[in-house]
């Protein structure tokens, strides 16, 4: 596999292999499934190297707080840019 995606006719466009974002699912780690741990990192690694991106299911965290979370996102980013921007976020580390 190349470490790069088939670009095709479009500069940054994906390869079939890259059309859908993973879903891990946590379960059986939480639940302290033998093995679960290796293979879901084994599946963390695949999907971070071919998309870079994947949807976690079975965390354990309460859909009450989730929803709140996403609600508060769409807030932040249906401000005007000037006031996102306001913010002045750090690029700092923590503690640095």
């Amino acid at each position: 596999m190349s470490a790069v995606p088939e670009t095709g006719d479009a500069p940054f466009a994906v390869s079939a292999e890259t059309q859908e974002i993973p879903v891990l699912d946590l379960g059986p780690y939480r639940a302290g499934v033998a093995g679960a741990c290796a293979a879901l990192g084994g599946q963390m690694r695949d999907a971070l190297e071919r998309i870079g991106f994947y949807f976690i299911e079975n965390h354990g965290v309460d859909q009450a707080l989730v929803d709140a979370v996403f609600a508060q996102a769409e807030r932040f980013h249906a401000q005007p840019l000037a006031a996102k921007m306001a913010l002045g976020a750090s690029h700092a580390a923590p503690g640095a």
